[in-house]
């Protein structure tokens, strides 16, 4: 899903299309890239939720993702140990993003990545 947001360096702010992607077979998090961009974040699907849910204002996660709500928007926050971005959504979009995403098959590959660990034993 494509859900346009503004990203925010420093003083700078630009438009920027954003690429949400759910994978079945990776079912906690959310793949997110940009529109001919080669770079990919996985974002947490707890985090994101938590954000939304949470108290206005209140950072959730930490090290390189993090995410908080604030008004109307979803702040992601991306830090490469040098650089930091701060990427401003319609928390209304990433919601709408969340709502479509199934995640009913995430016990099932749970037990599929245990069993495939414990053969490894």
């Amino acid at each position: 899903m494509i859900i346009p947001c503004e990203a925010h360096i420093g003083m700078k702010a630009f438009p920027v299309d954003s690429i949400w992607e759910f994978k079945p077979e990776d079912p906690w998090v959310a793949h997110l890239s940009f529109v001919d961009q080669p770079i990919e974040w996985v974002i947490s699907l707890d985090l994101v939720e938590e954000a939304l849910t949470g108290v206005s204002g209140e950072l959730h996660g930490y090290a390189d993702v993090q995410a908080e709500f604030m008004g109307e928007s979803l702040f992601i926050h991306l830090r490469n140990g040098q650089e930091k971005c701060a990427l401003a959504f319609r928390a209304s979009e990433v919601e709408e993003f969340l709502n479509k995403i199934d995640t009913s098959n995430a016990q099932m590959v749970i037990g599929q990545k245990l069993d495939e660990f414990l053969e490894t034993l």
